[in-house]
């Protein structure tokens, strides 16, 4: 029996993005007013506030390999470059995952990528 090798996930960081509405006044607040947001009740969890940001998404139903991730990403950056969209940096994505793994039924994923909001967009 010999023992494999365990790769090490360099950089690999779990996110779930929120948005926290106050009951007292009814306001979203997605990432912006660390003071509502509950502590986090283990070590292990942390709060960050990360400014906006505008992504484009490719999304995809097959399972979130290594190699489908890179398809996709490369299929997205190919999409961003023909309408002239550039994103905000060369080697930032984002693996949106959606849905259990085992349910029924296709899972969503989607690859994201920031982008440079062209200044004829007005957000």
């Amino acid at each position: 029996h010999r023992r494999r090798k365990k790769k090490r996930l360099q950089d690999k960081v779990m996110r779930w993005p929120l948005t926290i509405v106050s009951s007292s006044s009814n306001q979203n607040h997605a990432g912006g007013n660390k003071n509502n947001i509950p502590e986090p009740s283990t070590n292990a969890i942390s709060i960050d506030a990360q400014p906006e940001f505008v992504v484009a998404v490719l999304r995809f139903t097959s399972a979130a390999t290594a190699d489908s991730v890179a398809y996709y990403t490369k299929q997205l950056e190919v999409i961003l470059a023909r309408d002239g969209l550039r994103p905000l940096s060369n080697d930032l994505f984002t693996v949106a995952q959606f849905d259990a793994i085992f349910s029924v039924g296709d899972r969503r994923n989607e690859i994201w990528i920031p982008i440079e909001v062209p200044d004829y967009w007005q957000i």
